[in-house]
């Protein structure tokens, strides 16, 4: 519900939220260059957290992958519902448990890029990154 009521202004926005915002912005304009945070666009995506509990500011990865290991069969089927032609996973461990556990369909495109919370990238870097992603050059 918090992807919700950020993308309709309900909630208020925080870093996390304005790195997604960004990124699809620049994802569905194809513009690379532009910081955009507007939240509006927030309405048009959709957001898994594979952790259904709520983060905190670190991730504990065996905690994680036992968690996506239990629920694989329910993860599926939410990418399965949601039906996306693009998958962006926000960090390497992220796509290497997706890889693992979750049967996507090969028509699905799944980009890879940091996490939006990872603040040692300015958002020039970030957008940089996912430019380069999504043109699949390194």
């Amino acid at each position: 519900f918090w992807h919700r009521d950020v993308a309709f202004g309900n909630t208020p926005e925080t870093m996390f939220s304005k790195r997604l915002s960004m990124l699809a912005n620049a994802y569905f304009s194809g513009d690379y260059t532009t910081v955009n945070k507007d939240h509006k666009v927030l309405q048009s995506v959709a957001f898994l957290n594979l952790n259904k509990r709520g983060g905190f500011s670190y991730c504990k990865w065996d905690t994680l992958e036992a968690y996506v290991s239990r629920y694989k069969d329910y993860i599926s089927k939410e990418i399965e519902l949601i039906s996306p032609t693009t998958i962006i996973c926000c960090g390497d461990g992220v796509r290497w448990l997706l890889d693992k556990y979750i049967d996507v369909s090969s028509s699905i495109k799944v980009l890879t890029i940091s996490h939006p919370s990872y603040f040692a990238l300015s958002d020039m870097e970030y957008l940089s990154q996912l430019e380069c992603d999504v043109q699949n050059r390194p």
